[in-house]
């Protein structure tokens, strides 16, 4: 609408935009990172500058090829987490349940990484979804039921009085 001299504004409030993120995120990870580790915090932010810079210039093939194994590993224990945010109260054992059904949807997810990267695992399958890159639904689906449905103890008002004193 305002020809090159609007490109240009556009341009330019898109740069602000985009630097003004990029120090942010950079400065917070660096500080968070030399809280964390002895290192100091220009180490970080040069360290995380290099790599930022060598990121932004690949290809976003290569981009896409880096980036894939570890989404495919990462996206399974992502969204069972927030699943499990919704149900967490009605598990008998929230902390065991976390950390079984995490690991079966990691492992189905290495799975599918593995898969992806044209590693041979075709042994496995046999699992439902295993072709759709689902290997980890039905294993962390059939635990999440089983955890769900897990019978709690049960106590009468009289042994909890006597546990209490």
């Amino acid at each position: 609408l305002f020809g090159h001299w609007g490109q240009g504004l556009l341009g330019i409030v898109m740069l602000w935009a985009c630097l003004t993120t990029a120090i942010g995120l950079l400065s917070g990870f660096s500080d968070y990172m030399a809280n964390l580790t002895s290192w100091p915090y220009r180490f970080w932010l040069l360290l995380s500058s290099v790599i930022s810079t060598v990121v932004a210039n690949l290809e976003l093939n290569t981009l896409i090829t880096i980036a894939q194994p570890i989404m495919l590993a990462l996206y399974p224990p992502t969204i069972l987490v927030t699943f499990l945010a919704f149900i967490r109260h009605k598990l008998v054992y929230p902390r065991l349940s976390y950390r079984l059904l995490l690991s079966v949807a990691l492992l189905g997810g290495i799975v599918d990484a593995l898969n992806g990267l044209g590693i041979d695992v075709s042994g496995l399958s046999f699992i439902p979804g295993f072709h759709q890159w689902l290997a980890w639904c039905l294993p962390s689906l059939g635990l999440t039921l089983l955890l769900y449905y897990l019978p709690q103890q049960r106590t009468t008002p009289q042994e909890a009085s006597v546990i209490s004193e």
